[in-house]
């Protein structure tokens, strides 16, 4: 699994809906992922869309990108909490060159980021 999610997770275990994770898979999601200094300053935030193409309990909930990153494959941590069903009407979201293609989920996170200074 991808390292900036696992330093992310704020729960001691991840949270696992095997319903939803199915329910994901062949599915279009829109993510969103604010990111976090260690004061809890907003200092960036990035948006993504792809297909859930896998849901794994342990391994994450993997992404088949499209628009700009398109190809590009990116897994999500395991937990099912951070997916919510898209409004019926559609939404726009303000980064993604094809907005009005309706995602089916949306998921959000925030992310600590690494204070590189820190690293020395």
């Amino acid at each position: 699994m991808n390292d900036e999610w696992d330093e992310a997770a704020p729960w001691d275990g991840p949270v696992w809906d095997p319903k939803l994770a199915a329910e994901l898979v062949g599915k279009r999601v829109f993510v969103g992922v604010t990111d976090l200094a260690a004061d809890g300053a907003v200092v960036g935030h990035r948006e993504f869309h792809g297909h859930a193409i896998r849901a794994d309990w342990r391994a994450g909930i993997a992404l088949r990108l499209g628009g700009a990153r398109a190809g590009e494959e990116i897994v999500l941590p395991p937990d099912t909490r951070v997916f919510q069903p898209a409004a019926p009407d559609g939404c726009r979201v303000r980064h993604f060159g094809n907005a009005a293609e309706k995602p089916d989920f949306l998921a959000t996170w925030s992310v600590p980021v690494r204070d590189e200074t820190r690293d020395h």
